[in-house]
């Protein structure tokens, strides 16, 4: 004991105070750290791990989102910001196409409806249905030849036939409307089962007329119009429109 007195100095004693004082201050702050006393620099790198941090802890505010890379199974979600619309798109144009397919399909199907119907419908489409109406011009000229006479003739061809040889009826320039022809040249009708002649020009002096032999052979698929021309030194026409109306 005397032996430590003796090499006890003033400056053997302040050092070991202090190595008191640094262990106690180390110990003291292990234990207890003064608030808002740790910040980045006192972290180590990687310090923070998954199970350090509370669920919900790390809210969208404070994710920087620029710098997150691409889910890879949306790698085409830009492209897809509109893929909504898209397909909304596609429906409306294949509906517009359809829709104009079933237009002009209507359009087809009634045209042929049409000519079925003006033809005589379903059942005899070969010939003209019954109170239906077709109309036309005729026209013939005549040059002279010797001894200046001769005939001018002319064809009427119906479009569609009908089932059975129609009343001829010749209408000079100048005739009235009939109950069988209640039309005119310029607009020509016939009563049913009536092939109706609305004369307009007449140059060869004599009246014209259904030409029998025709009539009698060709009438449900036309008829021949004629006249007698003497004596004439120039050309003669003969010029009319005319209707037919099936039975």
């Amino acid at each position: 004991m005397n032996q430590i007195r003796k090499r006890l100095t003033y400056a053997n004693v302040m050092s070991s105070i202090a190595v008191f004082l640094v262990l106690g201050g180390a110990a003291f702050a292990a234990v207890k750290l003064p608030k808002n006393s740790v910040g980045t620099k006192q972290l180590k790198k990687n310090a923070v791990i998954t199970s350090k941090i509370k669920n919900g802890a790390v809210t969208a505010e404070k994710v920087n989102v620029t710098g997150l890379p691409k889910v890879p199974s949306a790698a085409t979600a830009d492209s897809a910001t509109n893929a909504g619309h898209a397909s909304t798109a596609d429906k409306a144009t294949t509906a517009d196409k359809a829709t104009q397919a079933d237009k002009a399909t209507e359009a087809v199907t009634a045209q042929k409806a049409t000519f079925a119907t003006s033809a005589g419908g379903a059942s005899s489409p070969e010939f003209l249905a019954s109170g239906k109406t077709e109309t036309g011009i005729y026209y013939g000229i005549e040059t002279p030849g010797t001894g200046n006479s001769g005939y001018v003739s002319a064809s009427i061809s119906f479009p569609f036939p009908l089932e059975s040889p129609p009343t001829t009826n010749y209408l000079p320039i100048g005739a009235g409307p009939t109950p069988a022809c209640p039309g005119s040249a310029q607009d020509p009708k016939a009563a049913p089962g009536n092939l109706c002649a609305y004369e307009t020009v007449n140059g060869t002096g004599s009246s014209a007329f259904f030409d029998g032999a025709v009539e009698t052979a060709q009438t449900k698929f036309g008829a021949g119009i004629a006249a007698s021309v003497s004596n004439k030194s120039f050309n003669s026409d003969l010029i009319g429109s005319w209707a037919v109306t099936a039975p």
